[in-house]
This record gives C-alpha cells, structure tokens and sequence, in this order.
C-alpha cells in the first residue's frame, strides 16, 4: 500500500469494484470516504460501470443508503486491497481519471430538452439514476423485467418515480412482454416515454384493434387492454403534457438566447416537500388528458363500432385503472371533483360512440342498447327495456322524464357533426336525463326499423325525428311496406305486427294525432299524420291480398272503432285497384294483375254496393277482360295492354278497331255490345288524370245519365257492325241488324215506363246513316242469280231507305231520297224486265200449244188435256205484289214523297217545341205510319197493274191472272 494515497486513487478503486460488481466493497469505501465519494459521483460510477445485467437486487439497497446519507459525514480509515490501483502513481492516476467518462445522471430525454424541462425534472440525484439506469437496462440488455425489481424500492419515497413507474414501466410491460405480440412490433423505453396523445393510444390500443379486425376480439380483452395499459398510462399524461408545453415555450425564448448548459446536474439533495408541491396536478389538465381516449373511442365507433362497444362494455372508465397496487392517493393525481367530471366526459363519450357510429341494422341497435345499460348503470338511471319488449307496453318519453321534452327546433343539425360531439353541454350527449331517455327510444326505433327491413345508422334515426319531413317520413314508410310485398308468405299476424310497429314508430305511445302538437314527445314518424301511415298500410295489406284483415280494421261493424273514415277507405282501395290494372300486361282477369284487380273489387262489392266508383271499376274490368280475347294492335309491333284500354283517347273507337281487325267480329254483336256498355259505364275518366272527356266527340254523352249512354253506345255499336258487315258484302246480316237491333235499340231508348219521352243524349245521328248506308249498298249478287232474290234485295234495300227518311234530319232528305229514287228504277226495270220476259215466254208457250192444235186430226177440235207445259207452270202471284202476310212491298214514289213531307212538318213542329227533351221518329215510326186506304193507288201498283192487265187480255185467260181495279190491294 503507497504511503499517500490521493483522492483520484479512491476514485479509481470505487470504478474498478462497480467494474467488478462488488457492491460490498464498494459500499464498504464510501461509508469510509464519504467527502470523497460523494452520492452523486458513487451514482455516476454505478450508471457508468455497473454492469446493466447485474440484478437490481444486488445494488438496490446500496443506492436506498446513499439516498439516507448524513451531510456531516467525515471520511475515517479503511483497509482495503489496492492491487494494482495502489501502485500508481498521480500522474497514472490523474490520467486515467481524465480518460474516464462518466455518465450523467440526467436521462437523455432530460438532458436533450432546454431549460424549462430541467426546471421540471426531478433534482433527487437517486431519482435520476433510477430514470437512467432503467433506460440502460432495457437499451443495452432489452431486460424490461429488471426494471420493477430496480424501481419499486423508492417509489415510496418519490412521487415522481410512483407517477412515472405507473405511466411508462407497468403500461410497456404489460405492452411488450406480458401480452403475444403476433406482429413482432418492440417498443423500446425511450420512444414508449414519448408517446403522447392519441397516437399513443391508438399504439397501445393496437393489439385490441387487430384481434377486432380478425374477429377475436372480446369485451374481456379490450377492456383489459384500457385498464391495465391506457388507464396506467394516462397518469403520466400530465408530465408529458407539461413537457410538451415547456419546450414549445422555452423554444421561442430559446431562439433569442444562447443555450443552457445542461451539464450542469445540480449536486444538492432536493427538499421532497417542495418537489411534491411542484407536482401538483390541475383538474383541467386532467380532463383534456383523458379527452384524448374519449376522442379515441369516438373516432374508433365511426368504422369500428363492434370494437367500440366492446370498450365500453370491459372498461367502466378512468377510475377502472390496475395500477399493481401503488397508492397514488398521496400524490393527488385524481380527486373526487377531477373523479366526478371524469365519469360524467367518460358516460358522454359513451353516448357519443352511439352517434358517431356509421354501421346500421340490428346489430347496430343492439351496441347502442349494450352500451346505454352501461350508462344508466354509471349514471343512477333506469335501465332502458329490453329491445324485444312489447311495443303498447313502452312508456313514452313524457312517464320517464321529470321535465317536459325540448322542442325540437332548439336542436341545432350542427350537433351531429362529429367534431361537436364531445364538446361541453352539448344537447345531445351530454348524459342529462332527457338526452339518455330519448337516445333510447331512438335505438328502439331504429331497432324495430331493422326488424322492418330498413336498416338505418342511429344518427340517421334521430335526424329524421328532428329534421324529416312528411315527404321523407312517406317515403320510408313506403319503402318498408314494399320489401315486405315481395315476401308472399306473408300471414295476417305479420302484417298486424308491422302496422303496429309503424304506428308506434310515429308517436311513441303518445297517442297524439297532430303531429305539431306533439312539440318534443313524437317518434320517428312524427311528420306523418295519422290518416296517411293508415292508408299506405291498408294499401299494403290490400296489396297482399288479407281482404278479410281489411276488413276487419277499417270497415268493421261499429264504424266508431276504424281508423279511417269509409270514403278514405274506398279511396285507397281505388287507388290500389288502379295500381293493379296498371301493372297488368294482359287484359284476362284470371290472370297475374288484373285477377288481383277483379278479386278486390269482389271482395269490396258489398261493403261498396253503392258505390258508383266501383261500378265504374267493374265495369272497366269486365270491358277490359272480354276485349283480352281480341288480340287488337292501338301501336304496331306492341302488345295492348289493359292501361292502354284504360287511356284510350275514344274508348268506343276501340270497338271499330276490333271491328277493323277482325274481320268476322261483327256476327258477335252481344259481345260487343256489352263491352262497348261496359266502356262508358267505367268512363276512364274517373280513373285517370286526363282532364278532357274522351266522349266529347260524342256530344252529352259523358254528362247524360248511365242507361241514355247505355242505348246511345249499343245505337254506335251496332251502327259499326252493320258497316262492318256491309264492308265484308254480308247485306243479309246488316239487314237483318237494321231491322231488328235498330228498331229494338230505339224502343229501348223510349221511356217505355211512362208517357214522358226519355232524356236523348244527342240527335239520332247513328239510326238513320246506318240504314242509309246499307239501303245504299250495291247489290252484289251474280247476274244469273234469280229474280225474286234479286227482287227481294231491291225491296230490302229500298225499305231501309224508307225507313232512313223516316228519322233523317231536313237537310239530308235530297240525298236519301235520291238513294231511294235510284233504287226503285233499279226495281221498277227488274220488273219491266221480268214481264218482258213473261210475256215472250207466255206467247212462246201459246204457238206451241197453237201448233200442236192445227196438227190434230180435226180442225178445231179441243184436246182432253191441256199440254203438260201449262198443267205443270205454277201459279204466279202478281209481279211487284204481296199480302200483308209476306211483308209490305216497298213504297212509292208518291208515297215516298208523303213521308218526306210529313219528315219536314215534324222537324218544322219540333222548331217550336222546348229544346232539351222531345221525342225523335224512329224507324218504328217510319215502319207503322199507314196510308189512307182506298184514296190513291201507288204508282207501283199502277204500273204492275197494266202490265199485267195487258197481258191478261191476251193470253192472261191462261195463266188465270185477274185484272187490277182500284178498289183496293190483293
């Protein structure tokens, strides 16, 4: 051992024992050299030359005695072993002693900041060193775990090392090494010290985030992770905060001054009274910490609401922290009014999870219910009912509120706005009574909307309580009744529930059929007024065919009891009727839509038998159906549909149309007669928004009562038929139509009930041109065809005409008259003709019976028979003549003329008459107005007369014809 020993050598012996790990031998020379190896140099040697894998354990209670040292130490003789040491000299010494470099005992993050973050670092010298060593523990060995058996020690004696143990040690453990990290993702010390904010839980939060993605998650893990890292973590919040803040201070001061030694590590033992006081945590601070994770889980609902939920279901809020049982209570880092204001940020982040989320459906509704039993748990309130609750036994917003509900014109739409969400008293999250209770009636809502088929985000429920309109509200509505038309399996009982689902879905139980007057207490549909939610649900039943469930609720026996009124019932019927038809695309009533069309108007017949509307209807259908077997062409290369029988601009020129395209429909007159009955029956009108009458070209037809239009389509109808006819040279038809439906139709039209004539619909127009035209139809049969058919179709022809005359207006007289005049010459040659022709035969069959006489054996003798020639010829009936029995032959022209003028004094008597109601001729009248008997003879019975009366002086005594006189008529 040298004889002087310096300072430098104690210094040097002290390096190489920590070099060596020889903490006793150590120890053992500073408790002897106490001025020399002072604490904060015996701290440096151990920071610099202890080896970081040496176990806390083994030094811990050396650096717990520095920290005890008294200040009145003196140094005292030791024996110790120099070796080597001892046999330098100072020089060696001094050199060596220069060489080494120390470490500082303030961390990095400490000694690399300016000023102000030196002001509020920690001065203890034992603190410090506990900082560095456990940052050079975990750089230079990665042994985080050595780290608590180093720390613990002296957290009862600083604060500083309690907060920081808690915030960074015990979070990046539990990061890092108590949880399988399948990302491989290390966080060294250094860089977990410098998260800050929401980046740091996002970080911490990122194994939950993960295993959410995957589907692995649990409200077990998640909540976990926020109680054992975020909530530890959150403690040191104020020390990163304050850091933050003093750099960006002290870094404007920073460029007008030069910079800090930071060397400068103060050597004095700091008072721990005045370190606590410095430490003192403000509740602001507090807040706008925590204000970070809320903001977290907000944004994380926004695209994660599944993980969101299941936070809030495993993490009851900053209170719920695992802190390993350090007393933080000392340090005043959380008091009951920071604890209160916490709790109540913690329930309107909750609320506001809800809000934010943009995920929807029952899934959705489900979250938002998980999460507010949290709430009302954390808050004292009732818990909200459970989502499959009855709907009629809900209270309504008013039974569980104290106070009556806002209006809803003071919630601003800015509140939905993601970023207003967490502000302070905001209206919609803020965990007031009144914001819970109606944040539940929305989930609810949007619940049974799910259950509906509409799925919809929370947010979107309560806008459209707030802001929807009755057009919105309709619209819904709509759409969920239609998604439930697709499914035909539906019973009675499903569409009972929807109905009810709706109707709550407007009020809330709040029975209040005004929706203004429901001010803040209304549901969803608040907008919607009653009698509008109740016909698009009776059109929708109708539609799925329960014709027995309408029934029930909205015509039932006691008409107090049905929600609409019976008009508004038969409207909507209408309406859905109307829909049918126009959906059809064949005309066939037992068929696709126009068979739901046709069996709702049976199953309403009786409730609506008086109703003219579904009259009009039947008719429409039964119109419709019989023109389905027609195939008819309106536009070439397109089908006809029943909504193009329906818009037909002239429905009795659909009639024409069948007539035009089937050449053969004519014979079916019923048919068409009934279907034209049926068209103005259903006037289209009244089931379309055309604003003009289609009938307008038919005069008074549309404003006439129902049997004048009845008599006035079945006069059309036939009319078209009979040209129909005449168009396929089928004169015995069009004949027959005129004489017998003509005739029959215009009696029908007289009132035959009273003696008053019935209401006309417009002039006879239609009786009269028919008869004309087929009187004036040229006759068609071959040249060889015999007389008396030939005959008999003049005589056909020019009755028609006569009876045209009859019911002709003035000025149309000269034209059938000159029809009839041609007509009858055509007549009164066939005949001349037809005698010519007699008499050459007559007088032929007479030289031959005169030559068979002169050739007999005595002249002048007479045969005993007559030639079979004469015995065999028939007896003719006088040409042009006819009894009564076979049908009166065709007037003449004097006759002819007599008619025309009795024509012209009707018209000349109805001159004078009233307008309006007056009784028109028909062909009946034409056909049974009589002659004065015995004061002329016609001109055709004239001519026939002498023709034969002619012939009878000849060879008449023959033929055994009678002589004409005027006395009267064969």
């Amino acid at each position: 051992m040298p004889i002087s020993l310096s300072n430098a050598h104690w210094i040097l012996l002290a390096v190489s024992y920590a070099s060596d790990a020889n903490v006793a031998a150590l120890s053992a020379i500073s408790s002897a050299k106490p001025l020399i190896l002072n604490t904060q140099l015996l701290l440096r040697i151990l920071l610099t030359f202890l080896p970081e894998s040496v176990h806390p354990d083994v030094y811990t209670d050396f650096v717990q005695g520095l920290s005890q040292r008294a200040s009145s130490q003196h140094d005292t003789d030791v024996q110790v072993d120099w070796g080597a040491t001892g046999e330098l000299s100072h020089a060696d010494v001094e050199g060596r002693l220069a060489a080494l470099h120390l470490k500082r005992l303030c961390p990095r993050r400490i000694r690399n900041s300016h000023d102000a973050v030196l002001r509020s670092a920690p001065k203890d010298p034992v603190t410090l060193f506990i900082l560095s060593r456990a940052n050079a523990i975990e750089k230079e060995t990665g042994l985080l775990t050595l780290v608590p058996s180093l720390v613990r020690p002296f957290l009862e004696s600083s604060a500083y090392l309690r907060v920081w143990f808690t915030s960074t040690i015990l979070p990046l453990l539990r990061f890092e090494q108590e949880r399988n990290r399948k990302d491989g993702v290390t966080v060294d010390l250094e860089t977990f010290e410098s998260f800050d904010g929401a980046a740091g839980i996002s970080i911490l939060m990122s194994k939950s985030i993960m295993a959410s993605r995957e589907g692995a998650a649990s409200a077990d893990s998640v909540g976990k992770d926020l109680r054992e890292t975020v909530g530890p973590w959150m403690y040191g919040s104020t020390q990163r905060k304050r850091r933050k803040l003093d750099v960006e201070h002290s870094g404007r001061a920073h460029l007008q001054g030069p910079k800090i030694d930071s060397e400068a590590v103060p050597r004095a033992d700091p008072v721990e009274s005045g370190f606590q006081n410095e430490f003192q945590i403000q509740p602001d601070d507090q807040l706008e910490d925590w204000q970070h994770t809320f903001h977290w889980m907000a944004t994380t609902a926004v695209d994660n609401f599944d993980l969101a939920v299941k936070t809030l279901e495993g993490w009851r809020g900053p209170g719920d922290a695992d802190v390993d049982d350090i007393d933080l209570s000392a340090d005043a880092v959380q008091d009951d009014q920071v604890q209160s204001q916490l709790h109540i940020r913690y329930c309107q982040a909750a609320l506001a999870c809800i809000y934010a989320a943009e995920c929807d459906g029952e899934d959705a509704a489900r979250g938002a219910h998980s999460i507010l039993k949290n709430v009302a748990d954390l808050m004292g309130y009732t818990l909200p009912p459970a989502l499959e609750t009855d709907l009629p036994v809900l209270f309504t917003l008013e039974q569980q509120i104290t106070q009556p509900p806002l209006p809803f014109d003071t919630y601003s739409p800015r509140l939905f706005e993601f970023n207003e969400l967490l502000q302070h008293n905001q209206q919609l999250t803020t965990p007031t009574l009144e914001a819970f209770v109606s944040l539940a009636m929305t989930v609810h809502s949007a619940f049974v909307l799910a259950n509906l088929g509409f799925k919809a985000t929370i947010a979107q429920v309560a806008k459209l309580r707030f802001y929807g309109d009755e057009a919105d509200s309709r619209r819904m509505v709509q759409k969920i009744l239609r998604q439930h038309l697709t499914n035909q399996n539906t019973s009675e009982r499903h569409w009972l529930d929807i109905r009810q689902q709706l109707s709550w879905l407007r009020d809330w139980n709040s029975g209040i059929d005004d929706p203004a007057a429901a001010s803040g207490n209304r549901g969803v549909f608040a907008q919607l007024a009653l009698g509008t939610l109740e016909r698009e649900v009776l059109s929708a039943i109708g539609a799925a065919g329960h014709y027995s469930l309408v029934r029930s609720i909205y015509l039932p026996e006691n008409s107090a009891e049905a929600p609409l009124d019976k008009d508004e019932v038969e409207s909507s019927l209408l309406s859905l009727f109307k829909e049918f038809y126009e959906a059809a695309s064949n005309g066939n009533r037992t068929r696709g839509s126009m068979k739901r069309a046709s069996d709702l108007l049976a199953a309403f017949q009786s409730s609506f038998s008086s109703s003219a509307s579904f009259r009009k209807a039947s008719a429409l259908v039964a119109a419709t159906h019989s023109l389905s077997f027609y195939a008819l062409t309106l536009e070439p290369g397109q089908p006809t549909a029943p909504h193009s029988i329906r818009d037909h601009r002239d429905p009795l020129g659909l009639i024409a149309t069948v007539l035009s395209q089937h050449s053969e429909s004519y014979a079916k007159l019923e048919d068409l007669i009934v279907i034209a009955q049926n068209l103005v029956i259903a006037n289209p009108l009244a089931l379309s928004s055309a604003s003009a009458s289609p009938y307008s070209k038919y005069g008074d037809l549309y404003a006439a009562d129902e049997p004048a239009r009845k008599v006035h389509a079945t006069r059309l109808v036939i009319g078209m038929a009979i040209d129909a006819a005449l168009h396929e040279n089928d004169f015995e038809t069009a004949y027959s139509f005129a004489v017998n439906r003509l005739s029959h139709s215009d009696a029908t039209f007289r009132d035959g009930n009273t003696q008053k004539p019935a209401q006309t619909v417009t002039t006879d127009d239609i009786s009269w041109r028919a008869a004309y035209q087929a009187g004036r139809h040229p006759t068609t049969l071959p040249l060889n065809a015999p007389v008396h058919e030939r005959t008999r179709r003049l005589e056909q022809r020019m009755d028609l005409l006569s009876r045209a005359l009859g019911l002709a207006p003035p000025q149309a007289l000269p034209e059938v008259l000159a029809a009839w005049r041609r007509c009858e010459e055509e007549l009164l040659t066939l005949l001349h003709d037809t005698a010519a022709k007699d008499a050459e035969a007559d007088e032929l069959a007479e030289r031959r019976i005169s030559g068979a006489r002169g050739s007999s054996d005595l002249p002048g003798a007479f045969r005993p028979e007559q030639p079979a020639l004469l015995q065999n010829q028939p007896k003719r009936k006088e040409v042009g003549r006819a009894s009564k029995a076979d049908g009166e032959a065709p007037m003449g022209l004097f006759d002819v003329a007599r008619g025309a003028a009795q024509a012209f004094g009707r018209m000349g008597q109805s001159g004078t008459q009233q307008s309006g109601v007056h009784a028109e001729p028909t062909l009946a009248d034409a056909e049974t107005e009589e002659l004065e008997s015995g004061e002329r003879v016609r001109k055709r019975d004239m001519v026939a007369s002498a023709v034969t009366g002619g012939m009878a002086k000849g060879i008449g005594w023959v033929l055994g014809a009678t002589p004409v006189t005027g006395e009267g008529r064969p």
